[in-house]
């Protein structure tokens, strides 16, 4: 991932309109390619135990629930994550290194808390 970068800036300086698409297209690519791979991963376990599930609507149902749950992780932890990573950037081009494993450490304690409160007040509402 590191090369990455550098490759996008040599396509940037063609200083064109398809250059620049094309840069956009990629990074497009490279960060949104583990969520395609994981949808891609269900949708394989799901034409996988097409054969073995005597119920139907129970790979539909494991589909959907694995879905909402990689939806909601993605929007509780996103506006963390997107802070936080700006800011250990921040950390790191200051040479502070210092500084990183215990925000890192606040940062998985608040998402940890988040999530179990999220997830106990699904269950307790009937949801889960």
């Amino acid at each position: 991932m590191a090369g990455i970068g550098f490759e996008l800036r040599k396509i940037l300086k063609r200083d064109t309109l398809s250059g620049v698409m094309r840069a956009y297209a990629y990074a497009g690519l490279i960060s949104s390619g583990p969520l395609i791979l994981s949808i891609f991963g269900i949708l394989v376990i799901g034409v996988m135990s097409l054969g073995l599930t005597i119920p139907r609507y129970a790979i539909v149902q494991f589909q959907v629930s694995v879905t909402y749950l990689i939806a909601c992780s993605l929007i509780l932890t996103g506006p963390l994550q997107l802070s936080f990573t700006r800011f250990i950037s921040d950390r790191l081009f200051e040479k502070r290194d210092d500084l990183v494993l215990s925000n890192y450490n606040g940062v998985v304690l608040i998402s940890t808390a988040a999530s179990g409160l999220l997830g106990f007040l699904a269950v307790w509402l009937g949801f889960g």
